[in-house]
């Protein structure tokens, strides 16, 4: 009965899937919000929504509310899988709006409607509140904006970058902000002659996005910078959401960006005020030629050894026609003129974390400096040296083109009123921008989300009975938010990333900070590797917990700009790559798994977001171009974009690519040709997943045949109680287990999340995870690394953030709680006793005194608190001391040892000198079980 309940759950929340979806619009701007716009995707199970069928939504009291809806992924059978719904409610400053979306009724209509026209010459768009203007002829931002018969926004405006070639000394490590060299300046500006492009994108009678696209060009045509600008107006609203991308297309070591801004020329009246968004409104007047800026520049980018308390605070500075008005920190970001006909706003989201910024303000303009003219600093591209260097960096390629192809994107809302008596209005903007900082989410119960199968077969957070289990993700995703707040990760390049390798751990290389990270070469930032981006918006659809979707949208829109190459004139095949991890993060050269395939697949389904499915459509490119190195997201990246874009091209490639995966001799146990190897277990494992849940039945055979074989060929090695594991390929067993039903599997799984480490013994008392936030850096450092063992990001995703929640789906499946999961037996299996010579060629330099051998036999060995056995011979004498620190063996050598994994010694030689080349004899011996 205990297994039948579950599914009976399931099946019951099946049959109600297509009648009635339960929605939460959480509300976390801190303000009390009219008919604000939400958009969001809604999934649905398989078969339930052919297409054809009309959809309303009504509020917790039943009123209808207006909604408009688009298939944006559909199943194999045609159906329905994510549906983009779109909609206008009422919020309350804390708490949130409930809504149920259902099908059989036709939406009631909008109390206004945004509607859009286009002719030869231009395209209109009228809110009902505001009429925008976006000529075909001429750049415009708009062109033109009114309210009723006031003109407020006036022809002229302006996308403009400017670029010095000379640098001011060499690469700096991660560094981007540098100093400038005060050069000549070139300037680039968006012109019809760079390819310029107006179309509607996409329109509904609540919202139209109208999409700008060209080439930042000089007088001689040169193109420097492509850009994208989404232009987003909603019905009833005088605001227009902008979005512009920009793709660098430059030469690192020639063109270093000196300024970049957007001008928005107003319908001046006179002398007018200003008020702009510190800690606190900053306000004066303007006339004449007056000009008054917000800037904020940001501490050097230097990460590398930064100790936790080193101050990264990024300050501001109010200047008016050069003379300093205020200072601060933090600045909210946003701007107003007003005079006595209208108001121009504008709020950038995120302003001091995506520094650095100016905003200026001016009698006839409001302008938002991307890259601010103020503070002297230009963006350094270049990558830091132009040779492979592996002495401390362990670099493995060499990416010659430095950030040639990153790409930017920012939101800004742009605001506008009649002013009232000349004075500005401050309060709205600044509840803008804390909507802009805290968008609104259209939200699914977790249940419903598991249900649908979309995500896969994953659990909804269960702490009941799996507290420790539960605790841990938490515990791990704290971690990650916590490191980049502490350290200041954040500036409009570094913004949303995370180093990997561990806080206070030694590099590759033996070198540490016990107050820091190293973040130098290959330890540095993580790019993604491993799929963390796509784990953390499983963990926001399992537990509804909206900081983990800023996290993961952050992880998102930084990987989907800054790690992927959008542009390489010498290589156009890279395009849609994603950059190995590195000290930067186009340190190294492109990989597949460097994409962030599923995360930005993820992130375009549940929110529509038109950037991500650029990229998506970039990355699925490069998936299957050829060109990719070690690209284990390929087969389950293009079967997502196959569902999004109905291109059977995308399908037939996916099968192609599954095929030669499964083509290896009958006899190999291990049935992939992708070993056993860091990313098999999470990113290809997760393309597995992702193609069982996506493909018809009949094309899931084989794979599933594969994955039930291979388990099978490693059940006995997983449940040793000393054997080596590997990486631990708990997705794959947990796909076994779903496969089957076969508890074996599921007992598989549970004994390869024992070896994960999770720790069962943390008293986890009422709120303990909330008073982890609060504790000073130092007491969470020893909570979460000491008690929880959470620390290095990468190890963390892999065998944590990935697999966890469908191992827990299995677990539920079965009818095991956390109690039953752990006391899953292992076997004890000791071998007989070997002696066996060690293979010089076999053996590798570490660090210092340190080499690394594997050799066949295998035993039971010191890792994970054991004592080994074995014992290490040198021309027939016993070395020692054995069991000795990794640390000590680099540092000290003189003969010790240690035996880490079943068949892998870490050891030095008597004298210290190389025993590849010394014409000793190295043997092991072990005397087998007692």
């Amino acid at each position: 009965m205990r297994l039948i309940l579950p599914l009976l759950a399931v099946m019951l929340m099946s049959t109600v899937l297509a009648a009635e979806v339960s929605l939460t619009v959480p509300n976390h701007s801190g303000a009390a919000l009219k008919a604000a716009p939400v958009r969001g995707g809604v999934p649905f199970a398989l078969g339930q929504v052919k297409g054809n069928e009309t959809f309303q939504l009504a509020d917790a009291a039943g009123k209808q509310v207006p909604c408009r809806v688009r298939s944006i992924a559909r199943w194999h059978d045609g159906s329905v899988k994510w549906l983009l719904v779109d909609t206008q409610v009422d919020l309350p400053a804390e708490g949130a709006a409930h809504l149920r979306l259902s099908t059989g009724a036709a939406a009631c209509e909008p109390a206004q409607l945004v509607k859009c026209s286009e002719s030869p010459t231009a395209i209109t768009v009228e809110t009902g509140a505001a009429r925008f203007v976006f000529s075909k002829k001429q750049f415009g931002l708009p062109t033109e904006a009114w309210i009723g018969k006031t003109q407020v926004i006036a022809p002229g405006s302006q996308f403009v970058c400017e670029v010095e070639h000379t640098p001011a000394g060499p690469p700096e490590e991660e560094d981007w902000l540098r100093p400038a060299s005060g050069s000549a300046r070139e300037k680039f500006t968006a012109a019809p002659a760079g390819e310029y492009r107006v179309e509607v994108e996409n329109a509904n009678d609540l919202r139209v996005t109208v999409k700008l696209s060209g080439w930042l060009v000089n007088p001689a045509g040169r193109k420097l910078i492509q850009y994208v600008i989404r232009a987003q107006a909603c019905a009833g609203k005088a605001d227009l959401k902008l979005s512009p991308t920009f793709v660098y297309a430059g030469k690192p070591k020639e063109d270093f960006i000196r300024a970049m801004y957007l001008r928005f020329p107003r319908k001046a009246a006179g002398a007018a005020t200003w008020t702009l968004g510190g800690e606190t409104p900053h306000e004066g007047r303007l006339s004449g030629q007056d000009a008054v800026s917000l800037y904020e520049i940001g501490p050097q980018k230097i990460y590398h050894m930064a100790p936790y308390d080193q101050d990264k605070t990024v300050t501001y500075s109010v200047v008016q026609n050069g003379k300093q008005l205020a200072t601060g920190k933090e600045a909210a970001g946003w701007a107003q003129v007003s005079d006595g006909a209208g108001t121009l706003g504008l709020a950038l989201r995120d302003f001091w974390k995506m520094h650095p910024k100016e905003i200026k303000c001016e009698r006839e303009a409001l302008t938002l400096y991307l890259w601010p003219e103020q503070g002297n600093k230009v963006l350094d591209l270049r990558r830091r040296y132009d040779e492979i260097e592996n002495t401390y960096h362990y670099d493995l390629s060499l990416w010659e083109f430095g950030g040639e192809g990153v790409g930017v994107t920012h939101d800004v809302m742009l605001t506008m009123g009649v002013a009232n008596g000349g004075t500005a209005e401050a309060a709205p903007l600044r509840e803008t921008t804390a909507l802009l900082n805290n968008p609104l989410m259209l939200q699914c119960e977790p249940a419903y989300y598991a249900a649908t199968g979309v995500f896969g077969p994953f659990a909804p957070v269960n702490e009941a009975r799996y507290p420790h289990l539960e605790a841990y993700q938490k515990v791990a995703t704290k971690w990650i938010r916590r490191n980049q707040e502490q350290f200041h990760w954040d500036g409009m390049i570094d913004r949303g990333d995370t180093l990997f390798h561990g806080y206070a751990t030694p590099s590759h290389y033996g070198y540490l900070n016990k107050k820091g990270w190293c973040s130098r070469g290959y330890v540095g930032w993580l790019n993604d590797d491993g799929g963390l981006t796509n784990s953390l918006f499983l963990h926001y659809a399992r537990s509804g917990d909206y900081d983990v979707f800023r996290l993961a949208e952050n992880m998102a829109r930084h990987s989907m700009d800054v790690d992927t190459c959008h542009y390489c004139a010498e290589r156009p095949g890279e395009v849609g790559g994603g950059h190995r991890h590195d000290q930067q993060h186009w340190g190294n050269g492109c990989r597949g798994y460097g994409t962030a395939t599923h995360g930005i697949i993820d992130y375009y389904l549940l929110t529509g977001n038109e950037r991500a499915l650029d990229v998506a459509r970039e990355t699925s490119g490069y998936h299957d171009n050829g060109v990719p190195s070690e690209d284990e997201d390929r087969i389950g990246g293009l079967i997502r974009f196959w569902e999004i874009s109905g291109e059977e091209h995308w399908k037939q490639r996916a099968d192609q690519l599954l095929a030669e995966e499964l083509n290896v001799p009958a006899e190999n146990p291990w049935r992939f040709v992708t070993t056993q190897h860091f990313r098999m277990v999470s990113n290809t494992c997760t393309g597995f997943m992702y193609y069982l849940s996506a493909a018809p039945p009949q094309d899931c055979a084989k794979l599933k045949e594969a994955i039930v074989k291979t388990v099978d060929g490693r059940y006995d090695t997983w449940r040793s109680s000393w054997d080596e594991a590997g990486y631990l390929a708990i997705l794959l067993s947990s796909l076994a287990y779903q496969a089957t039903g076969d508890r074996k599997y599921a007992e598989a799984t549970a004994v390869l999340v024992q070896r994960a480490g999770v720790p069962s013994k943390v008293e986890l008392t009422p709120g303990y995870l909330q008073t982890l936030d609060a504790m000073p850096w130092e007491d969470f450092v020893q909570a979460v690394t000491g008690k929880w063992g959470v620390n290095n990001v990468y190890m963390l995703t892999i065998q944590g953030l990935v697999p966890l929640p469908y191992a827990l789906a299995v677990f539920e499946r079965a009818g095991m709680d956390q109690q039953a999961v752990l006391a899953v037996p292992r076997v004890t299996n000791e071998p007989p006793p070997f002696e066996e010579i060690l293979d010089p060629q076999k053996m590798r330099k570490e660090i210092g005194f340190a080499y690394q051998v594997s050799f066949e036999h295998g035993c039971p060995s010191d890792q994970g608190g054991g004592v080994s056995k074995l014992v290490l011979l040198e021309d027939g004498k016993p070395l020692g001391p054995k069991n000795s620190p990794h640390a000590v063996i680099r540092t000290d050598g003189g003969g010790r040892y240690s035996h880490w994994g079943a068949r892998t010694l870490w050891f030095s030689t008597s004298d210290n000198s190389d025993p590849r080349t010394n014409g000793r004899q190295y043997k092991v011996v072990y005397p087998g079980p007692r």
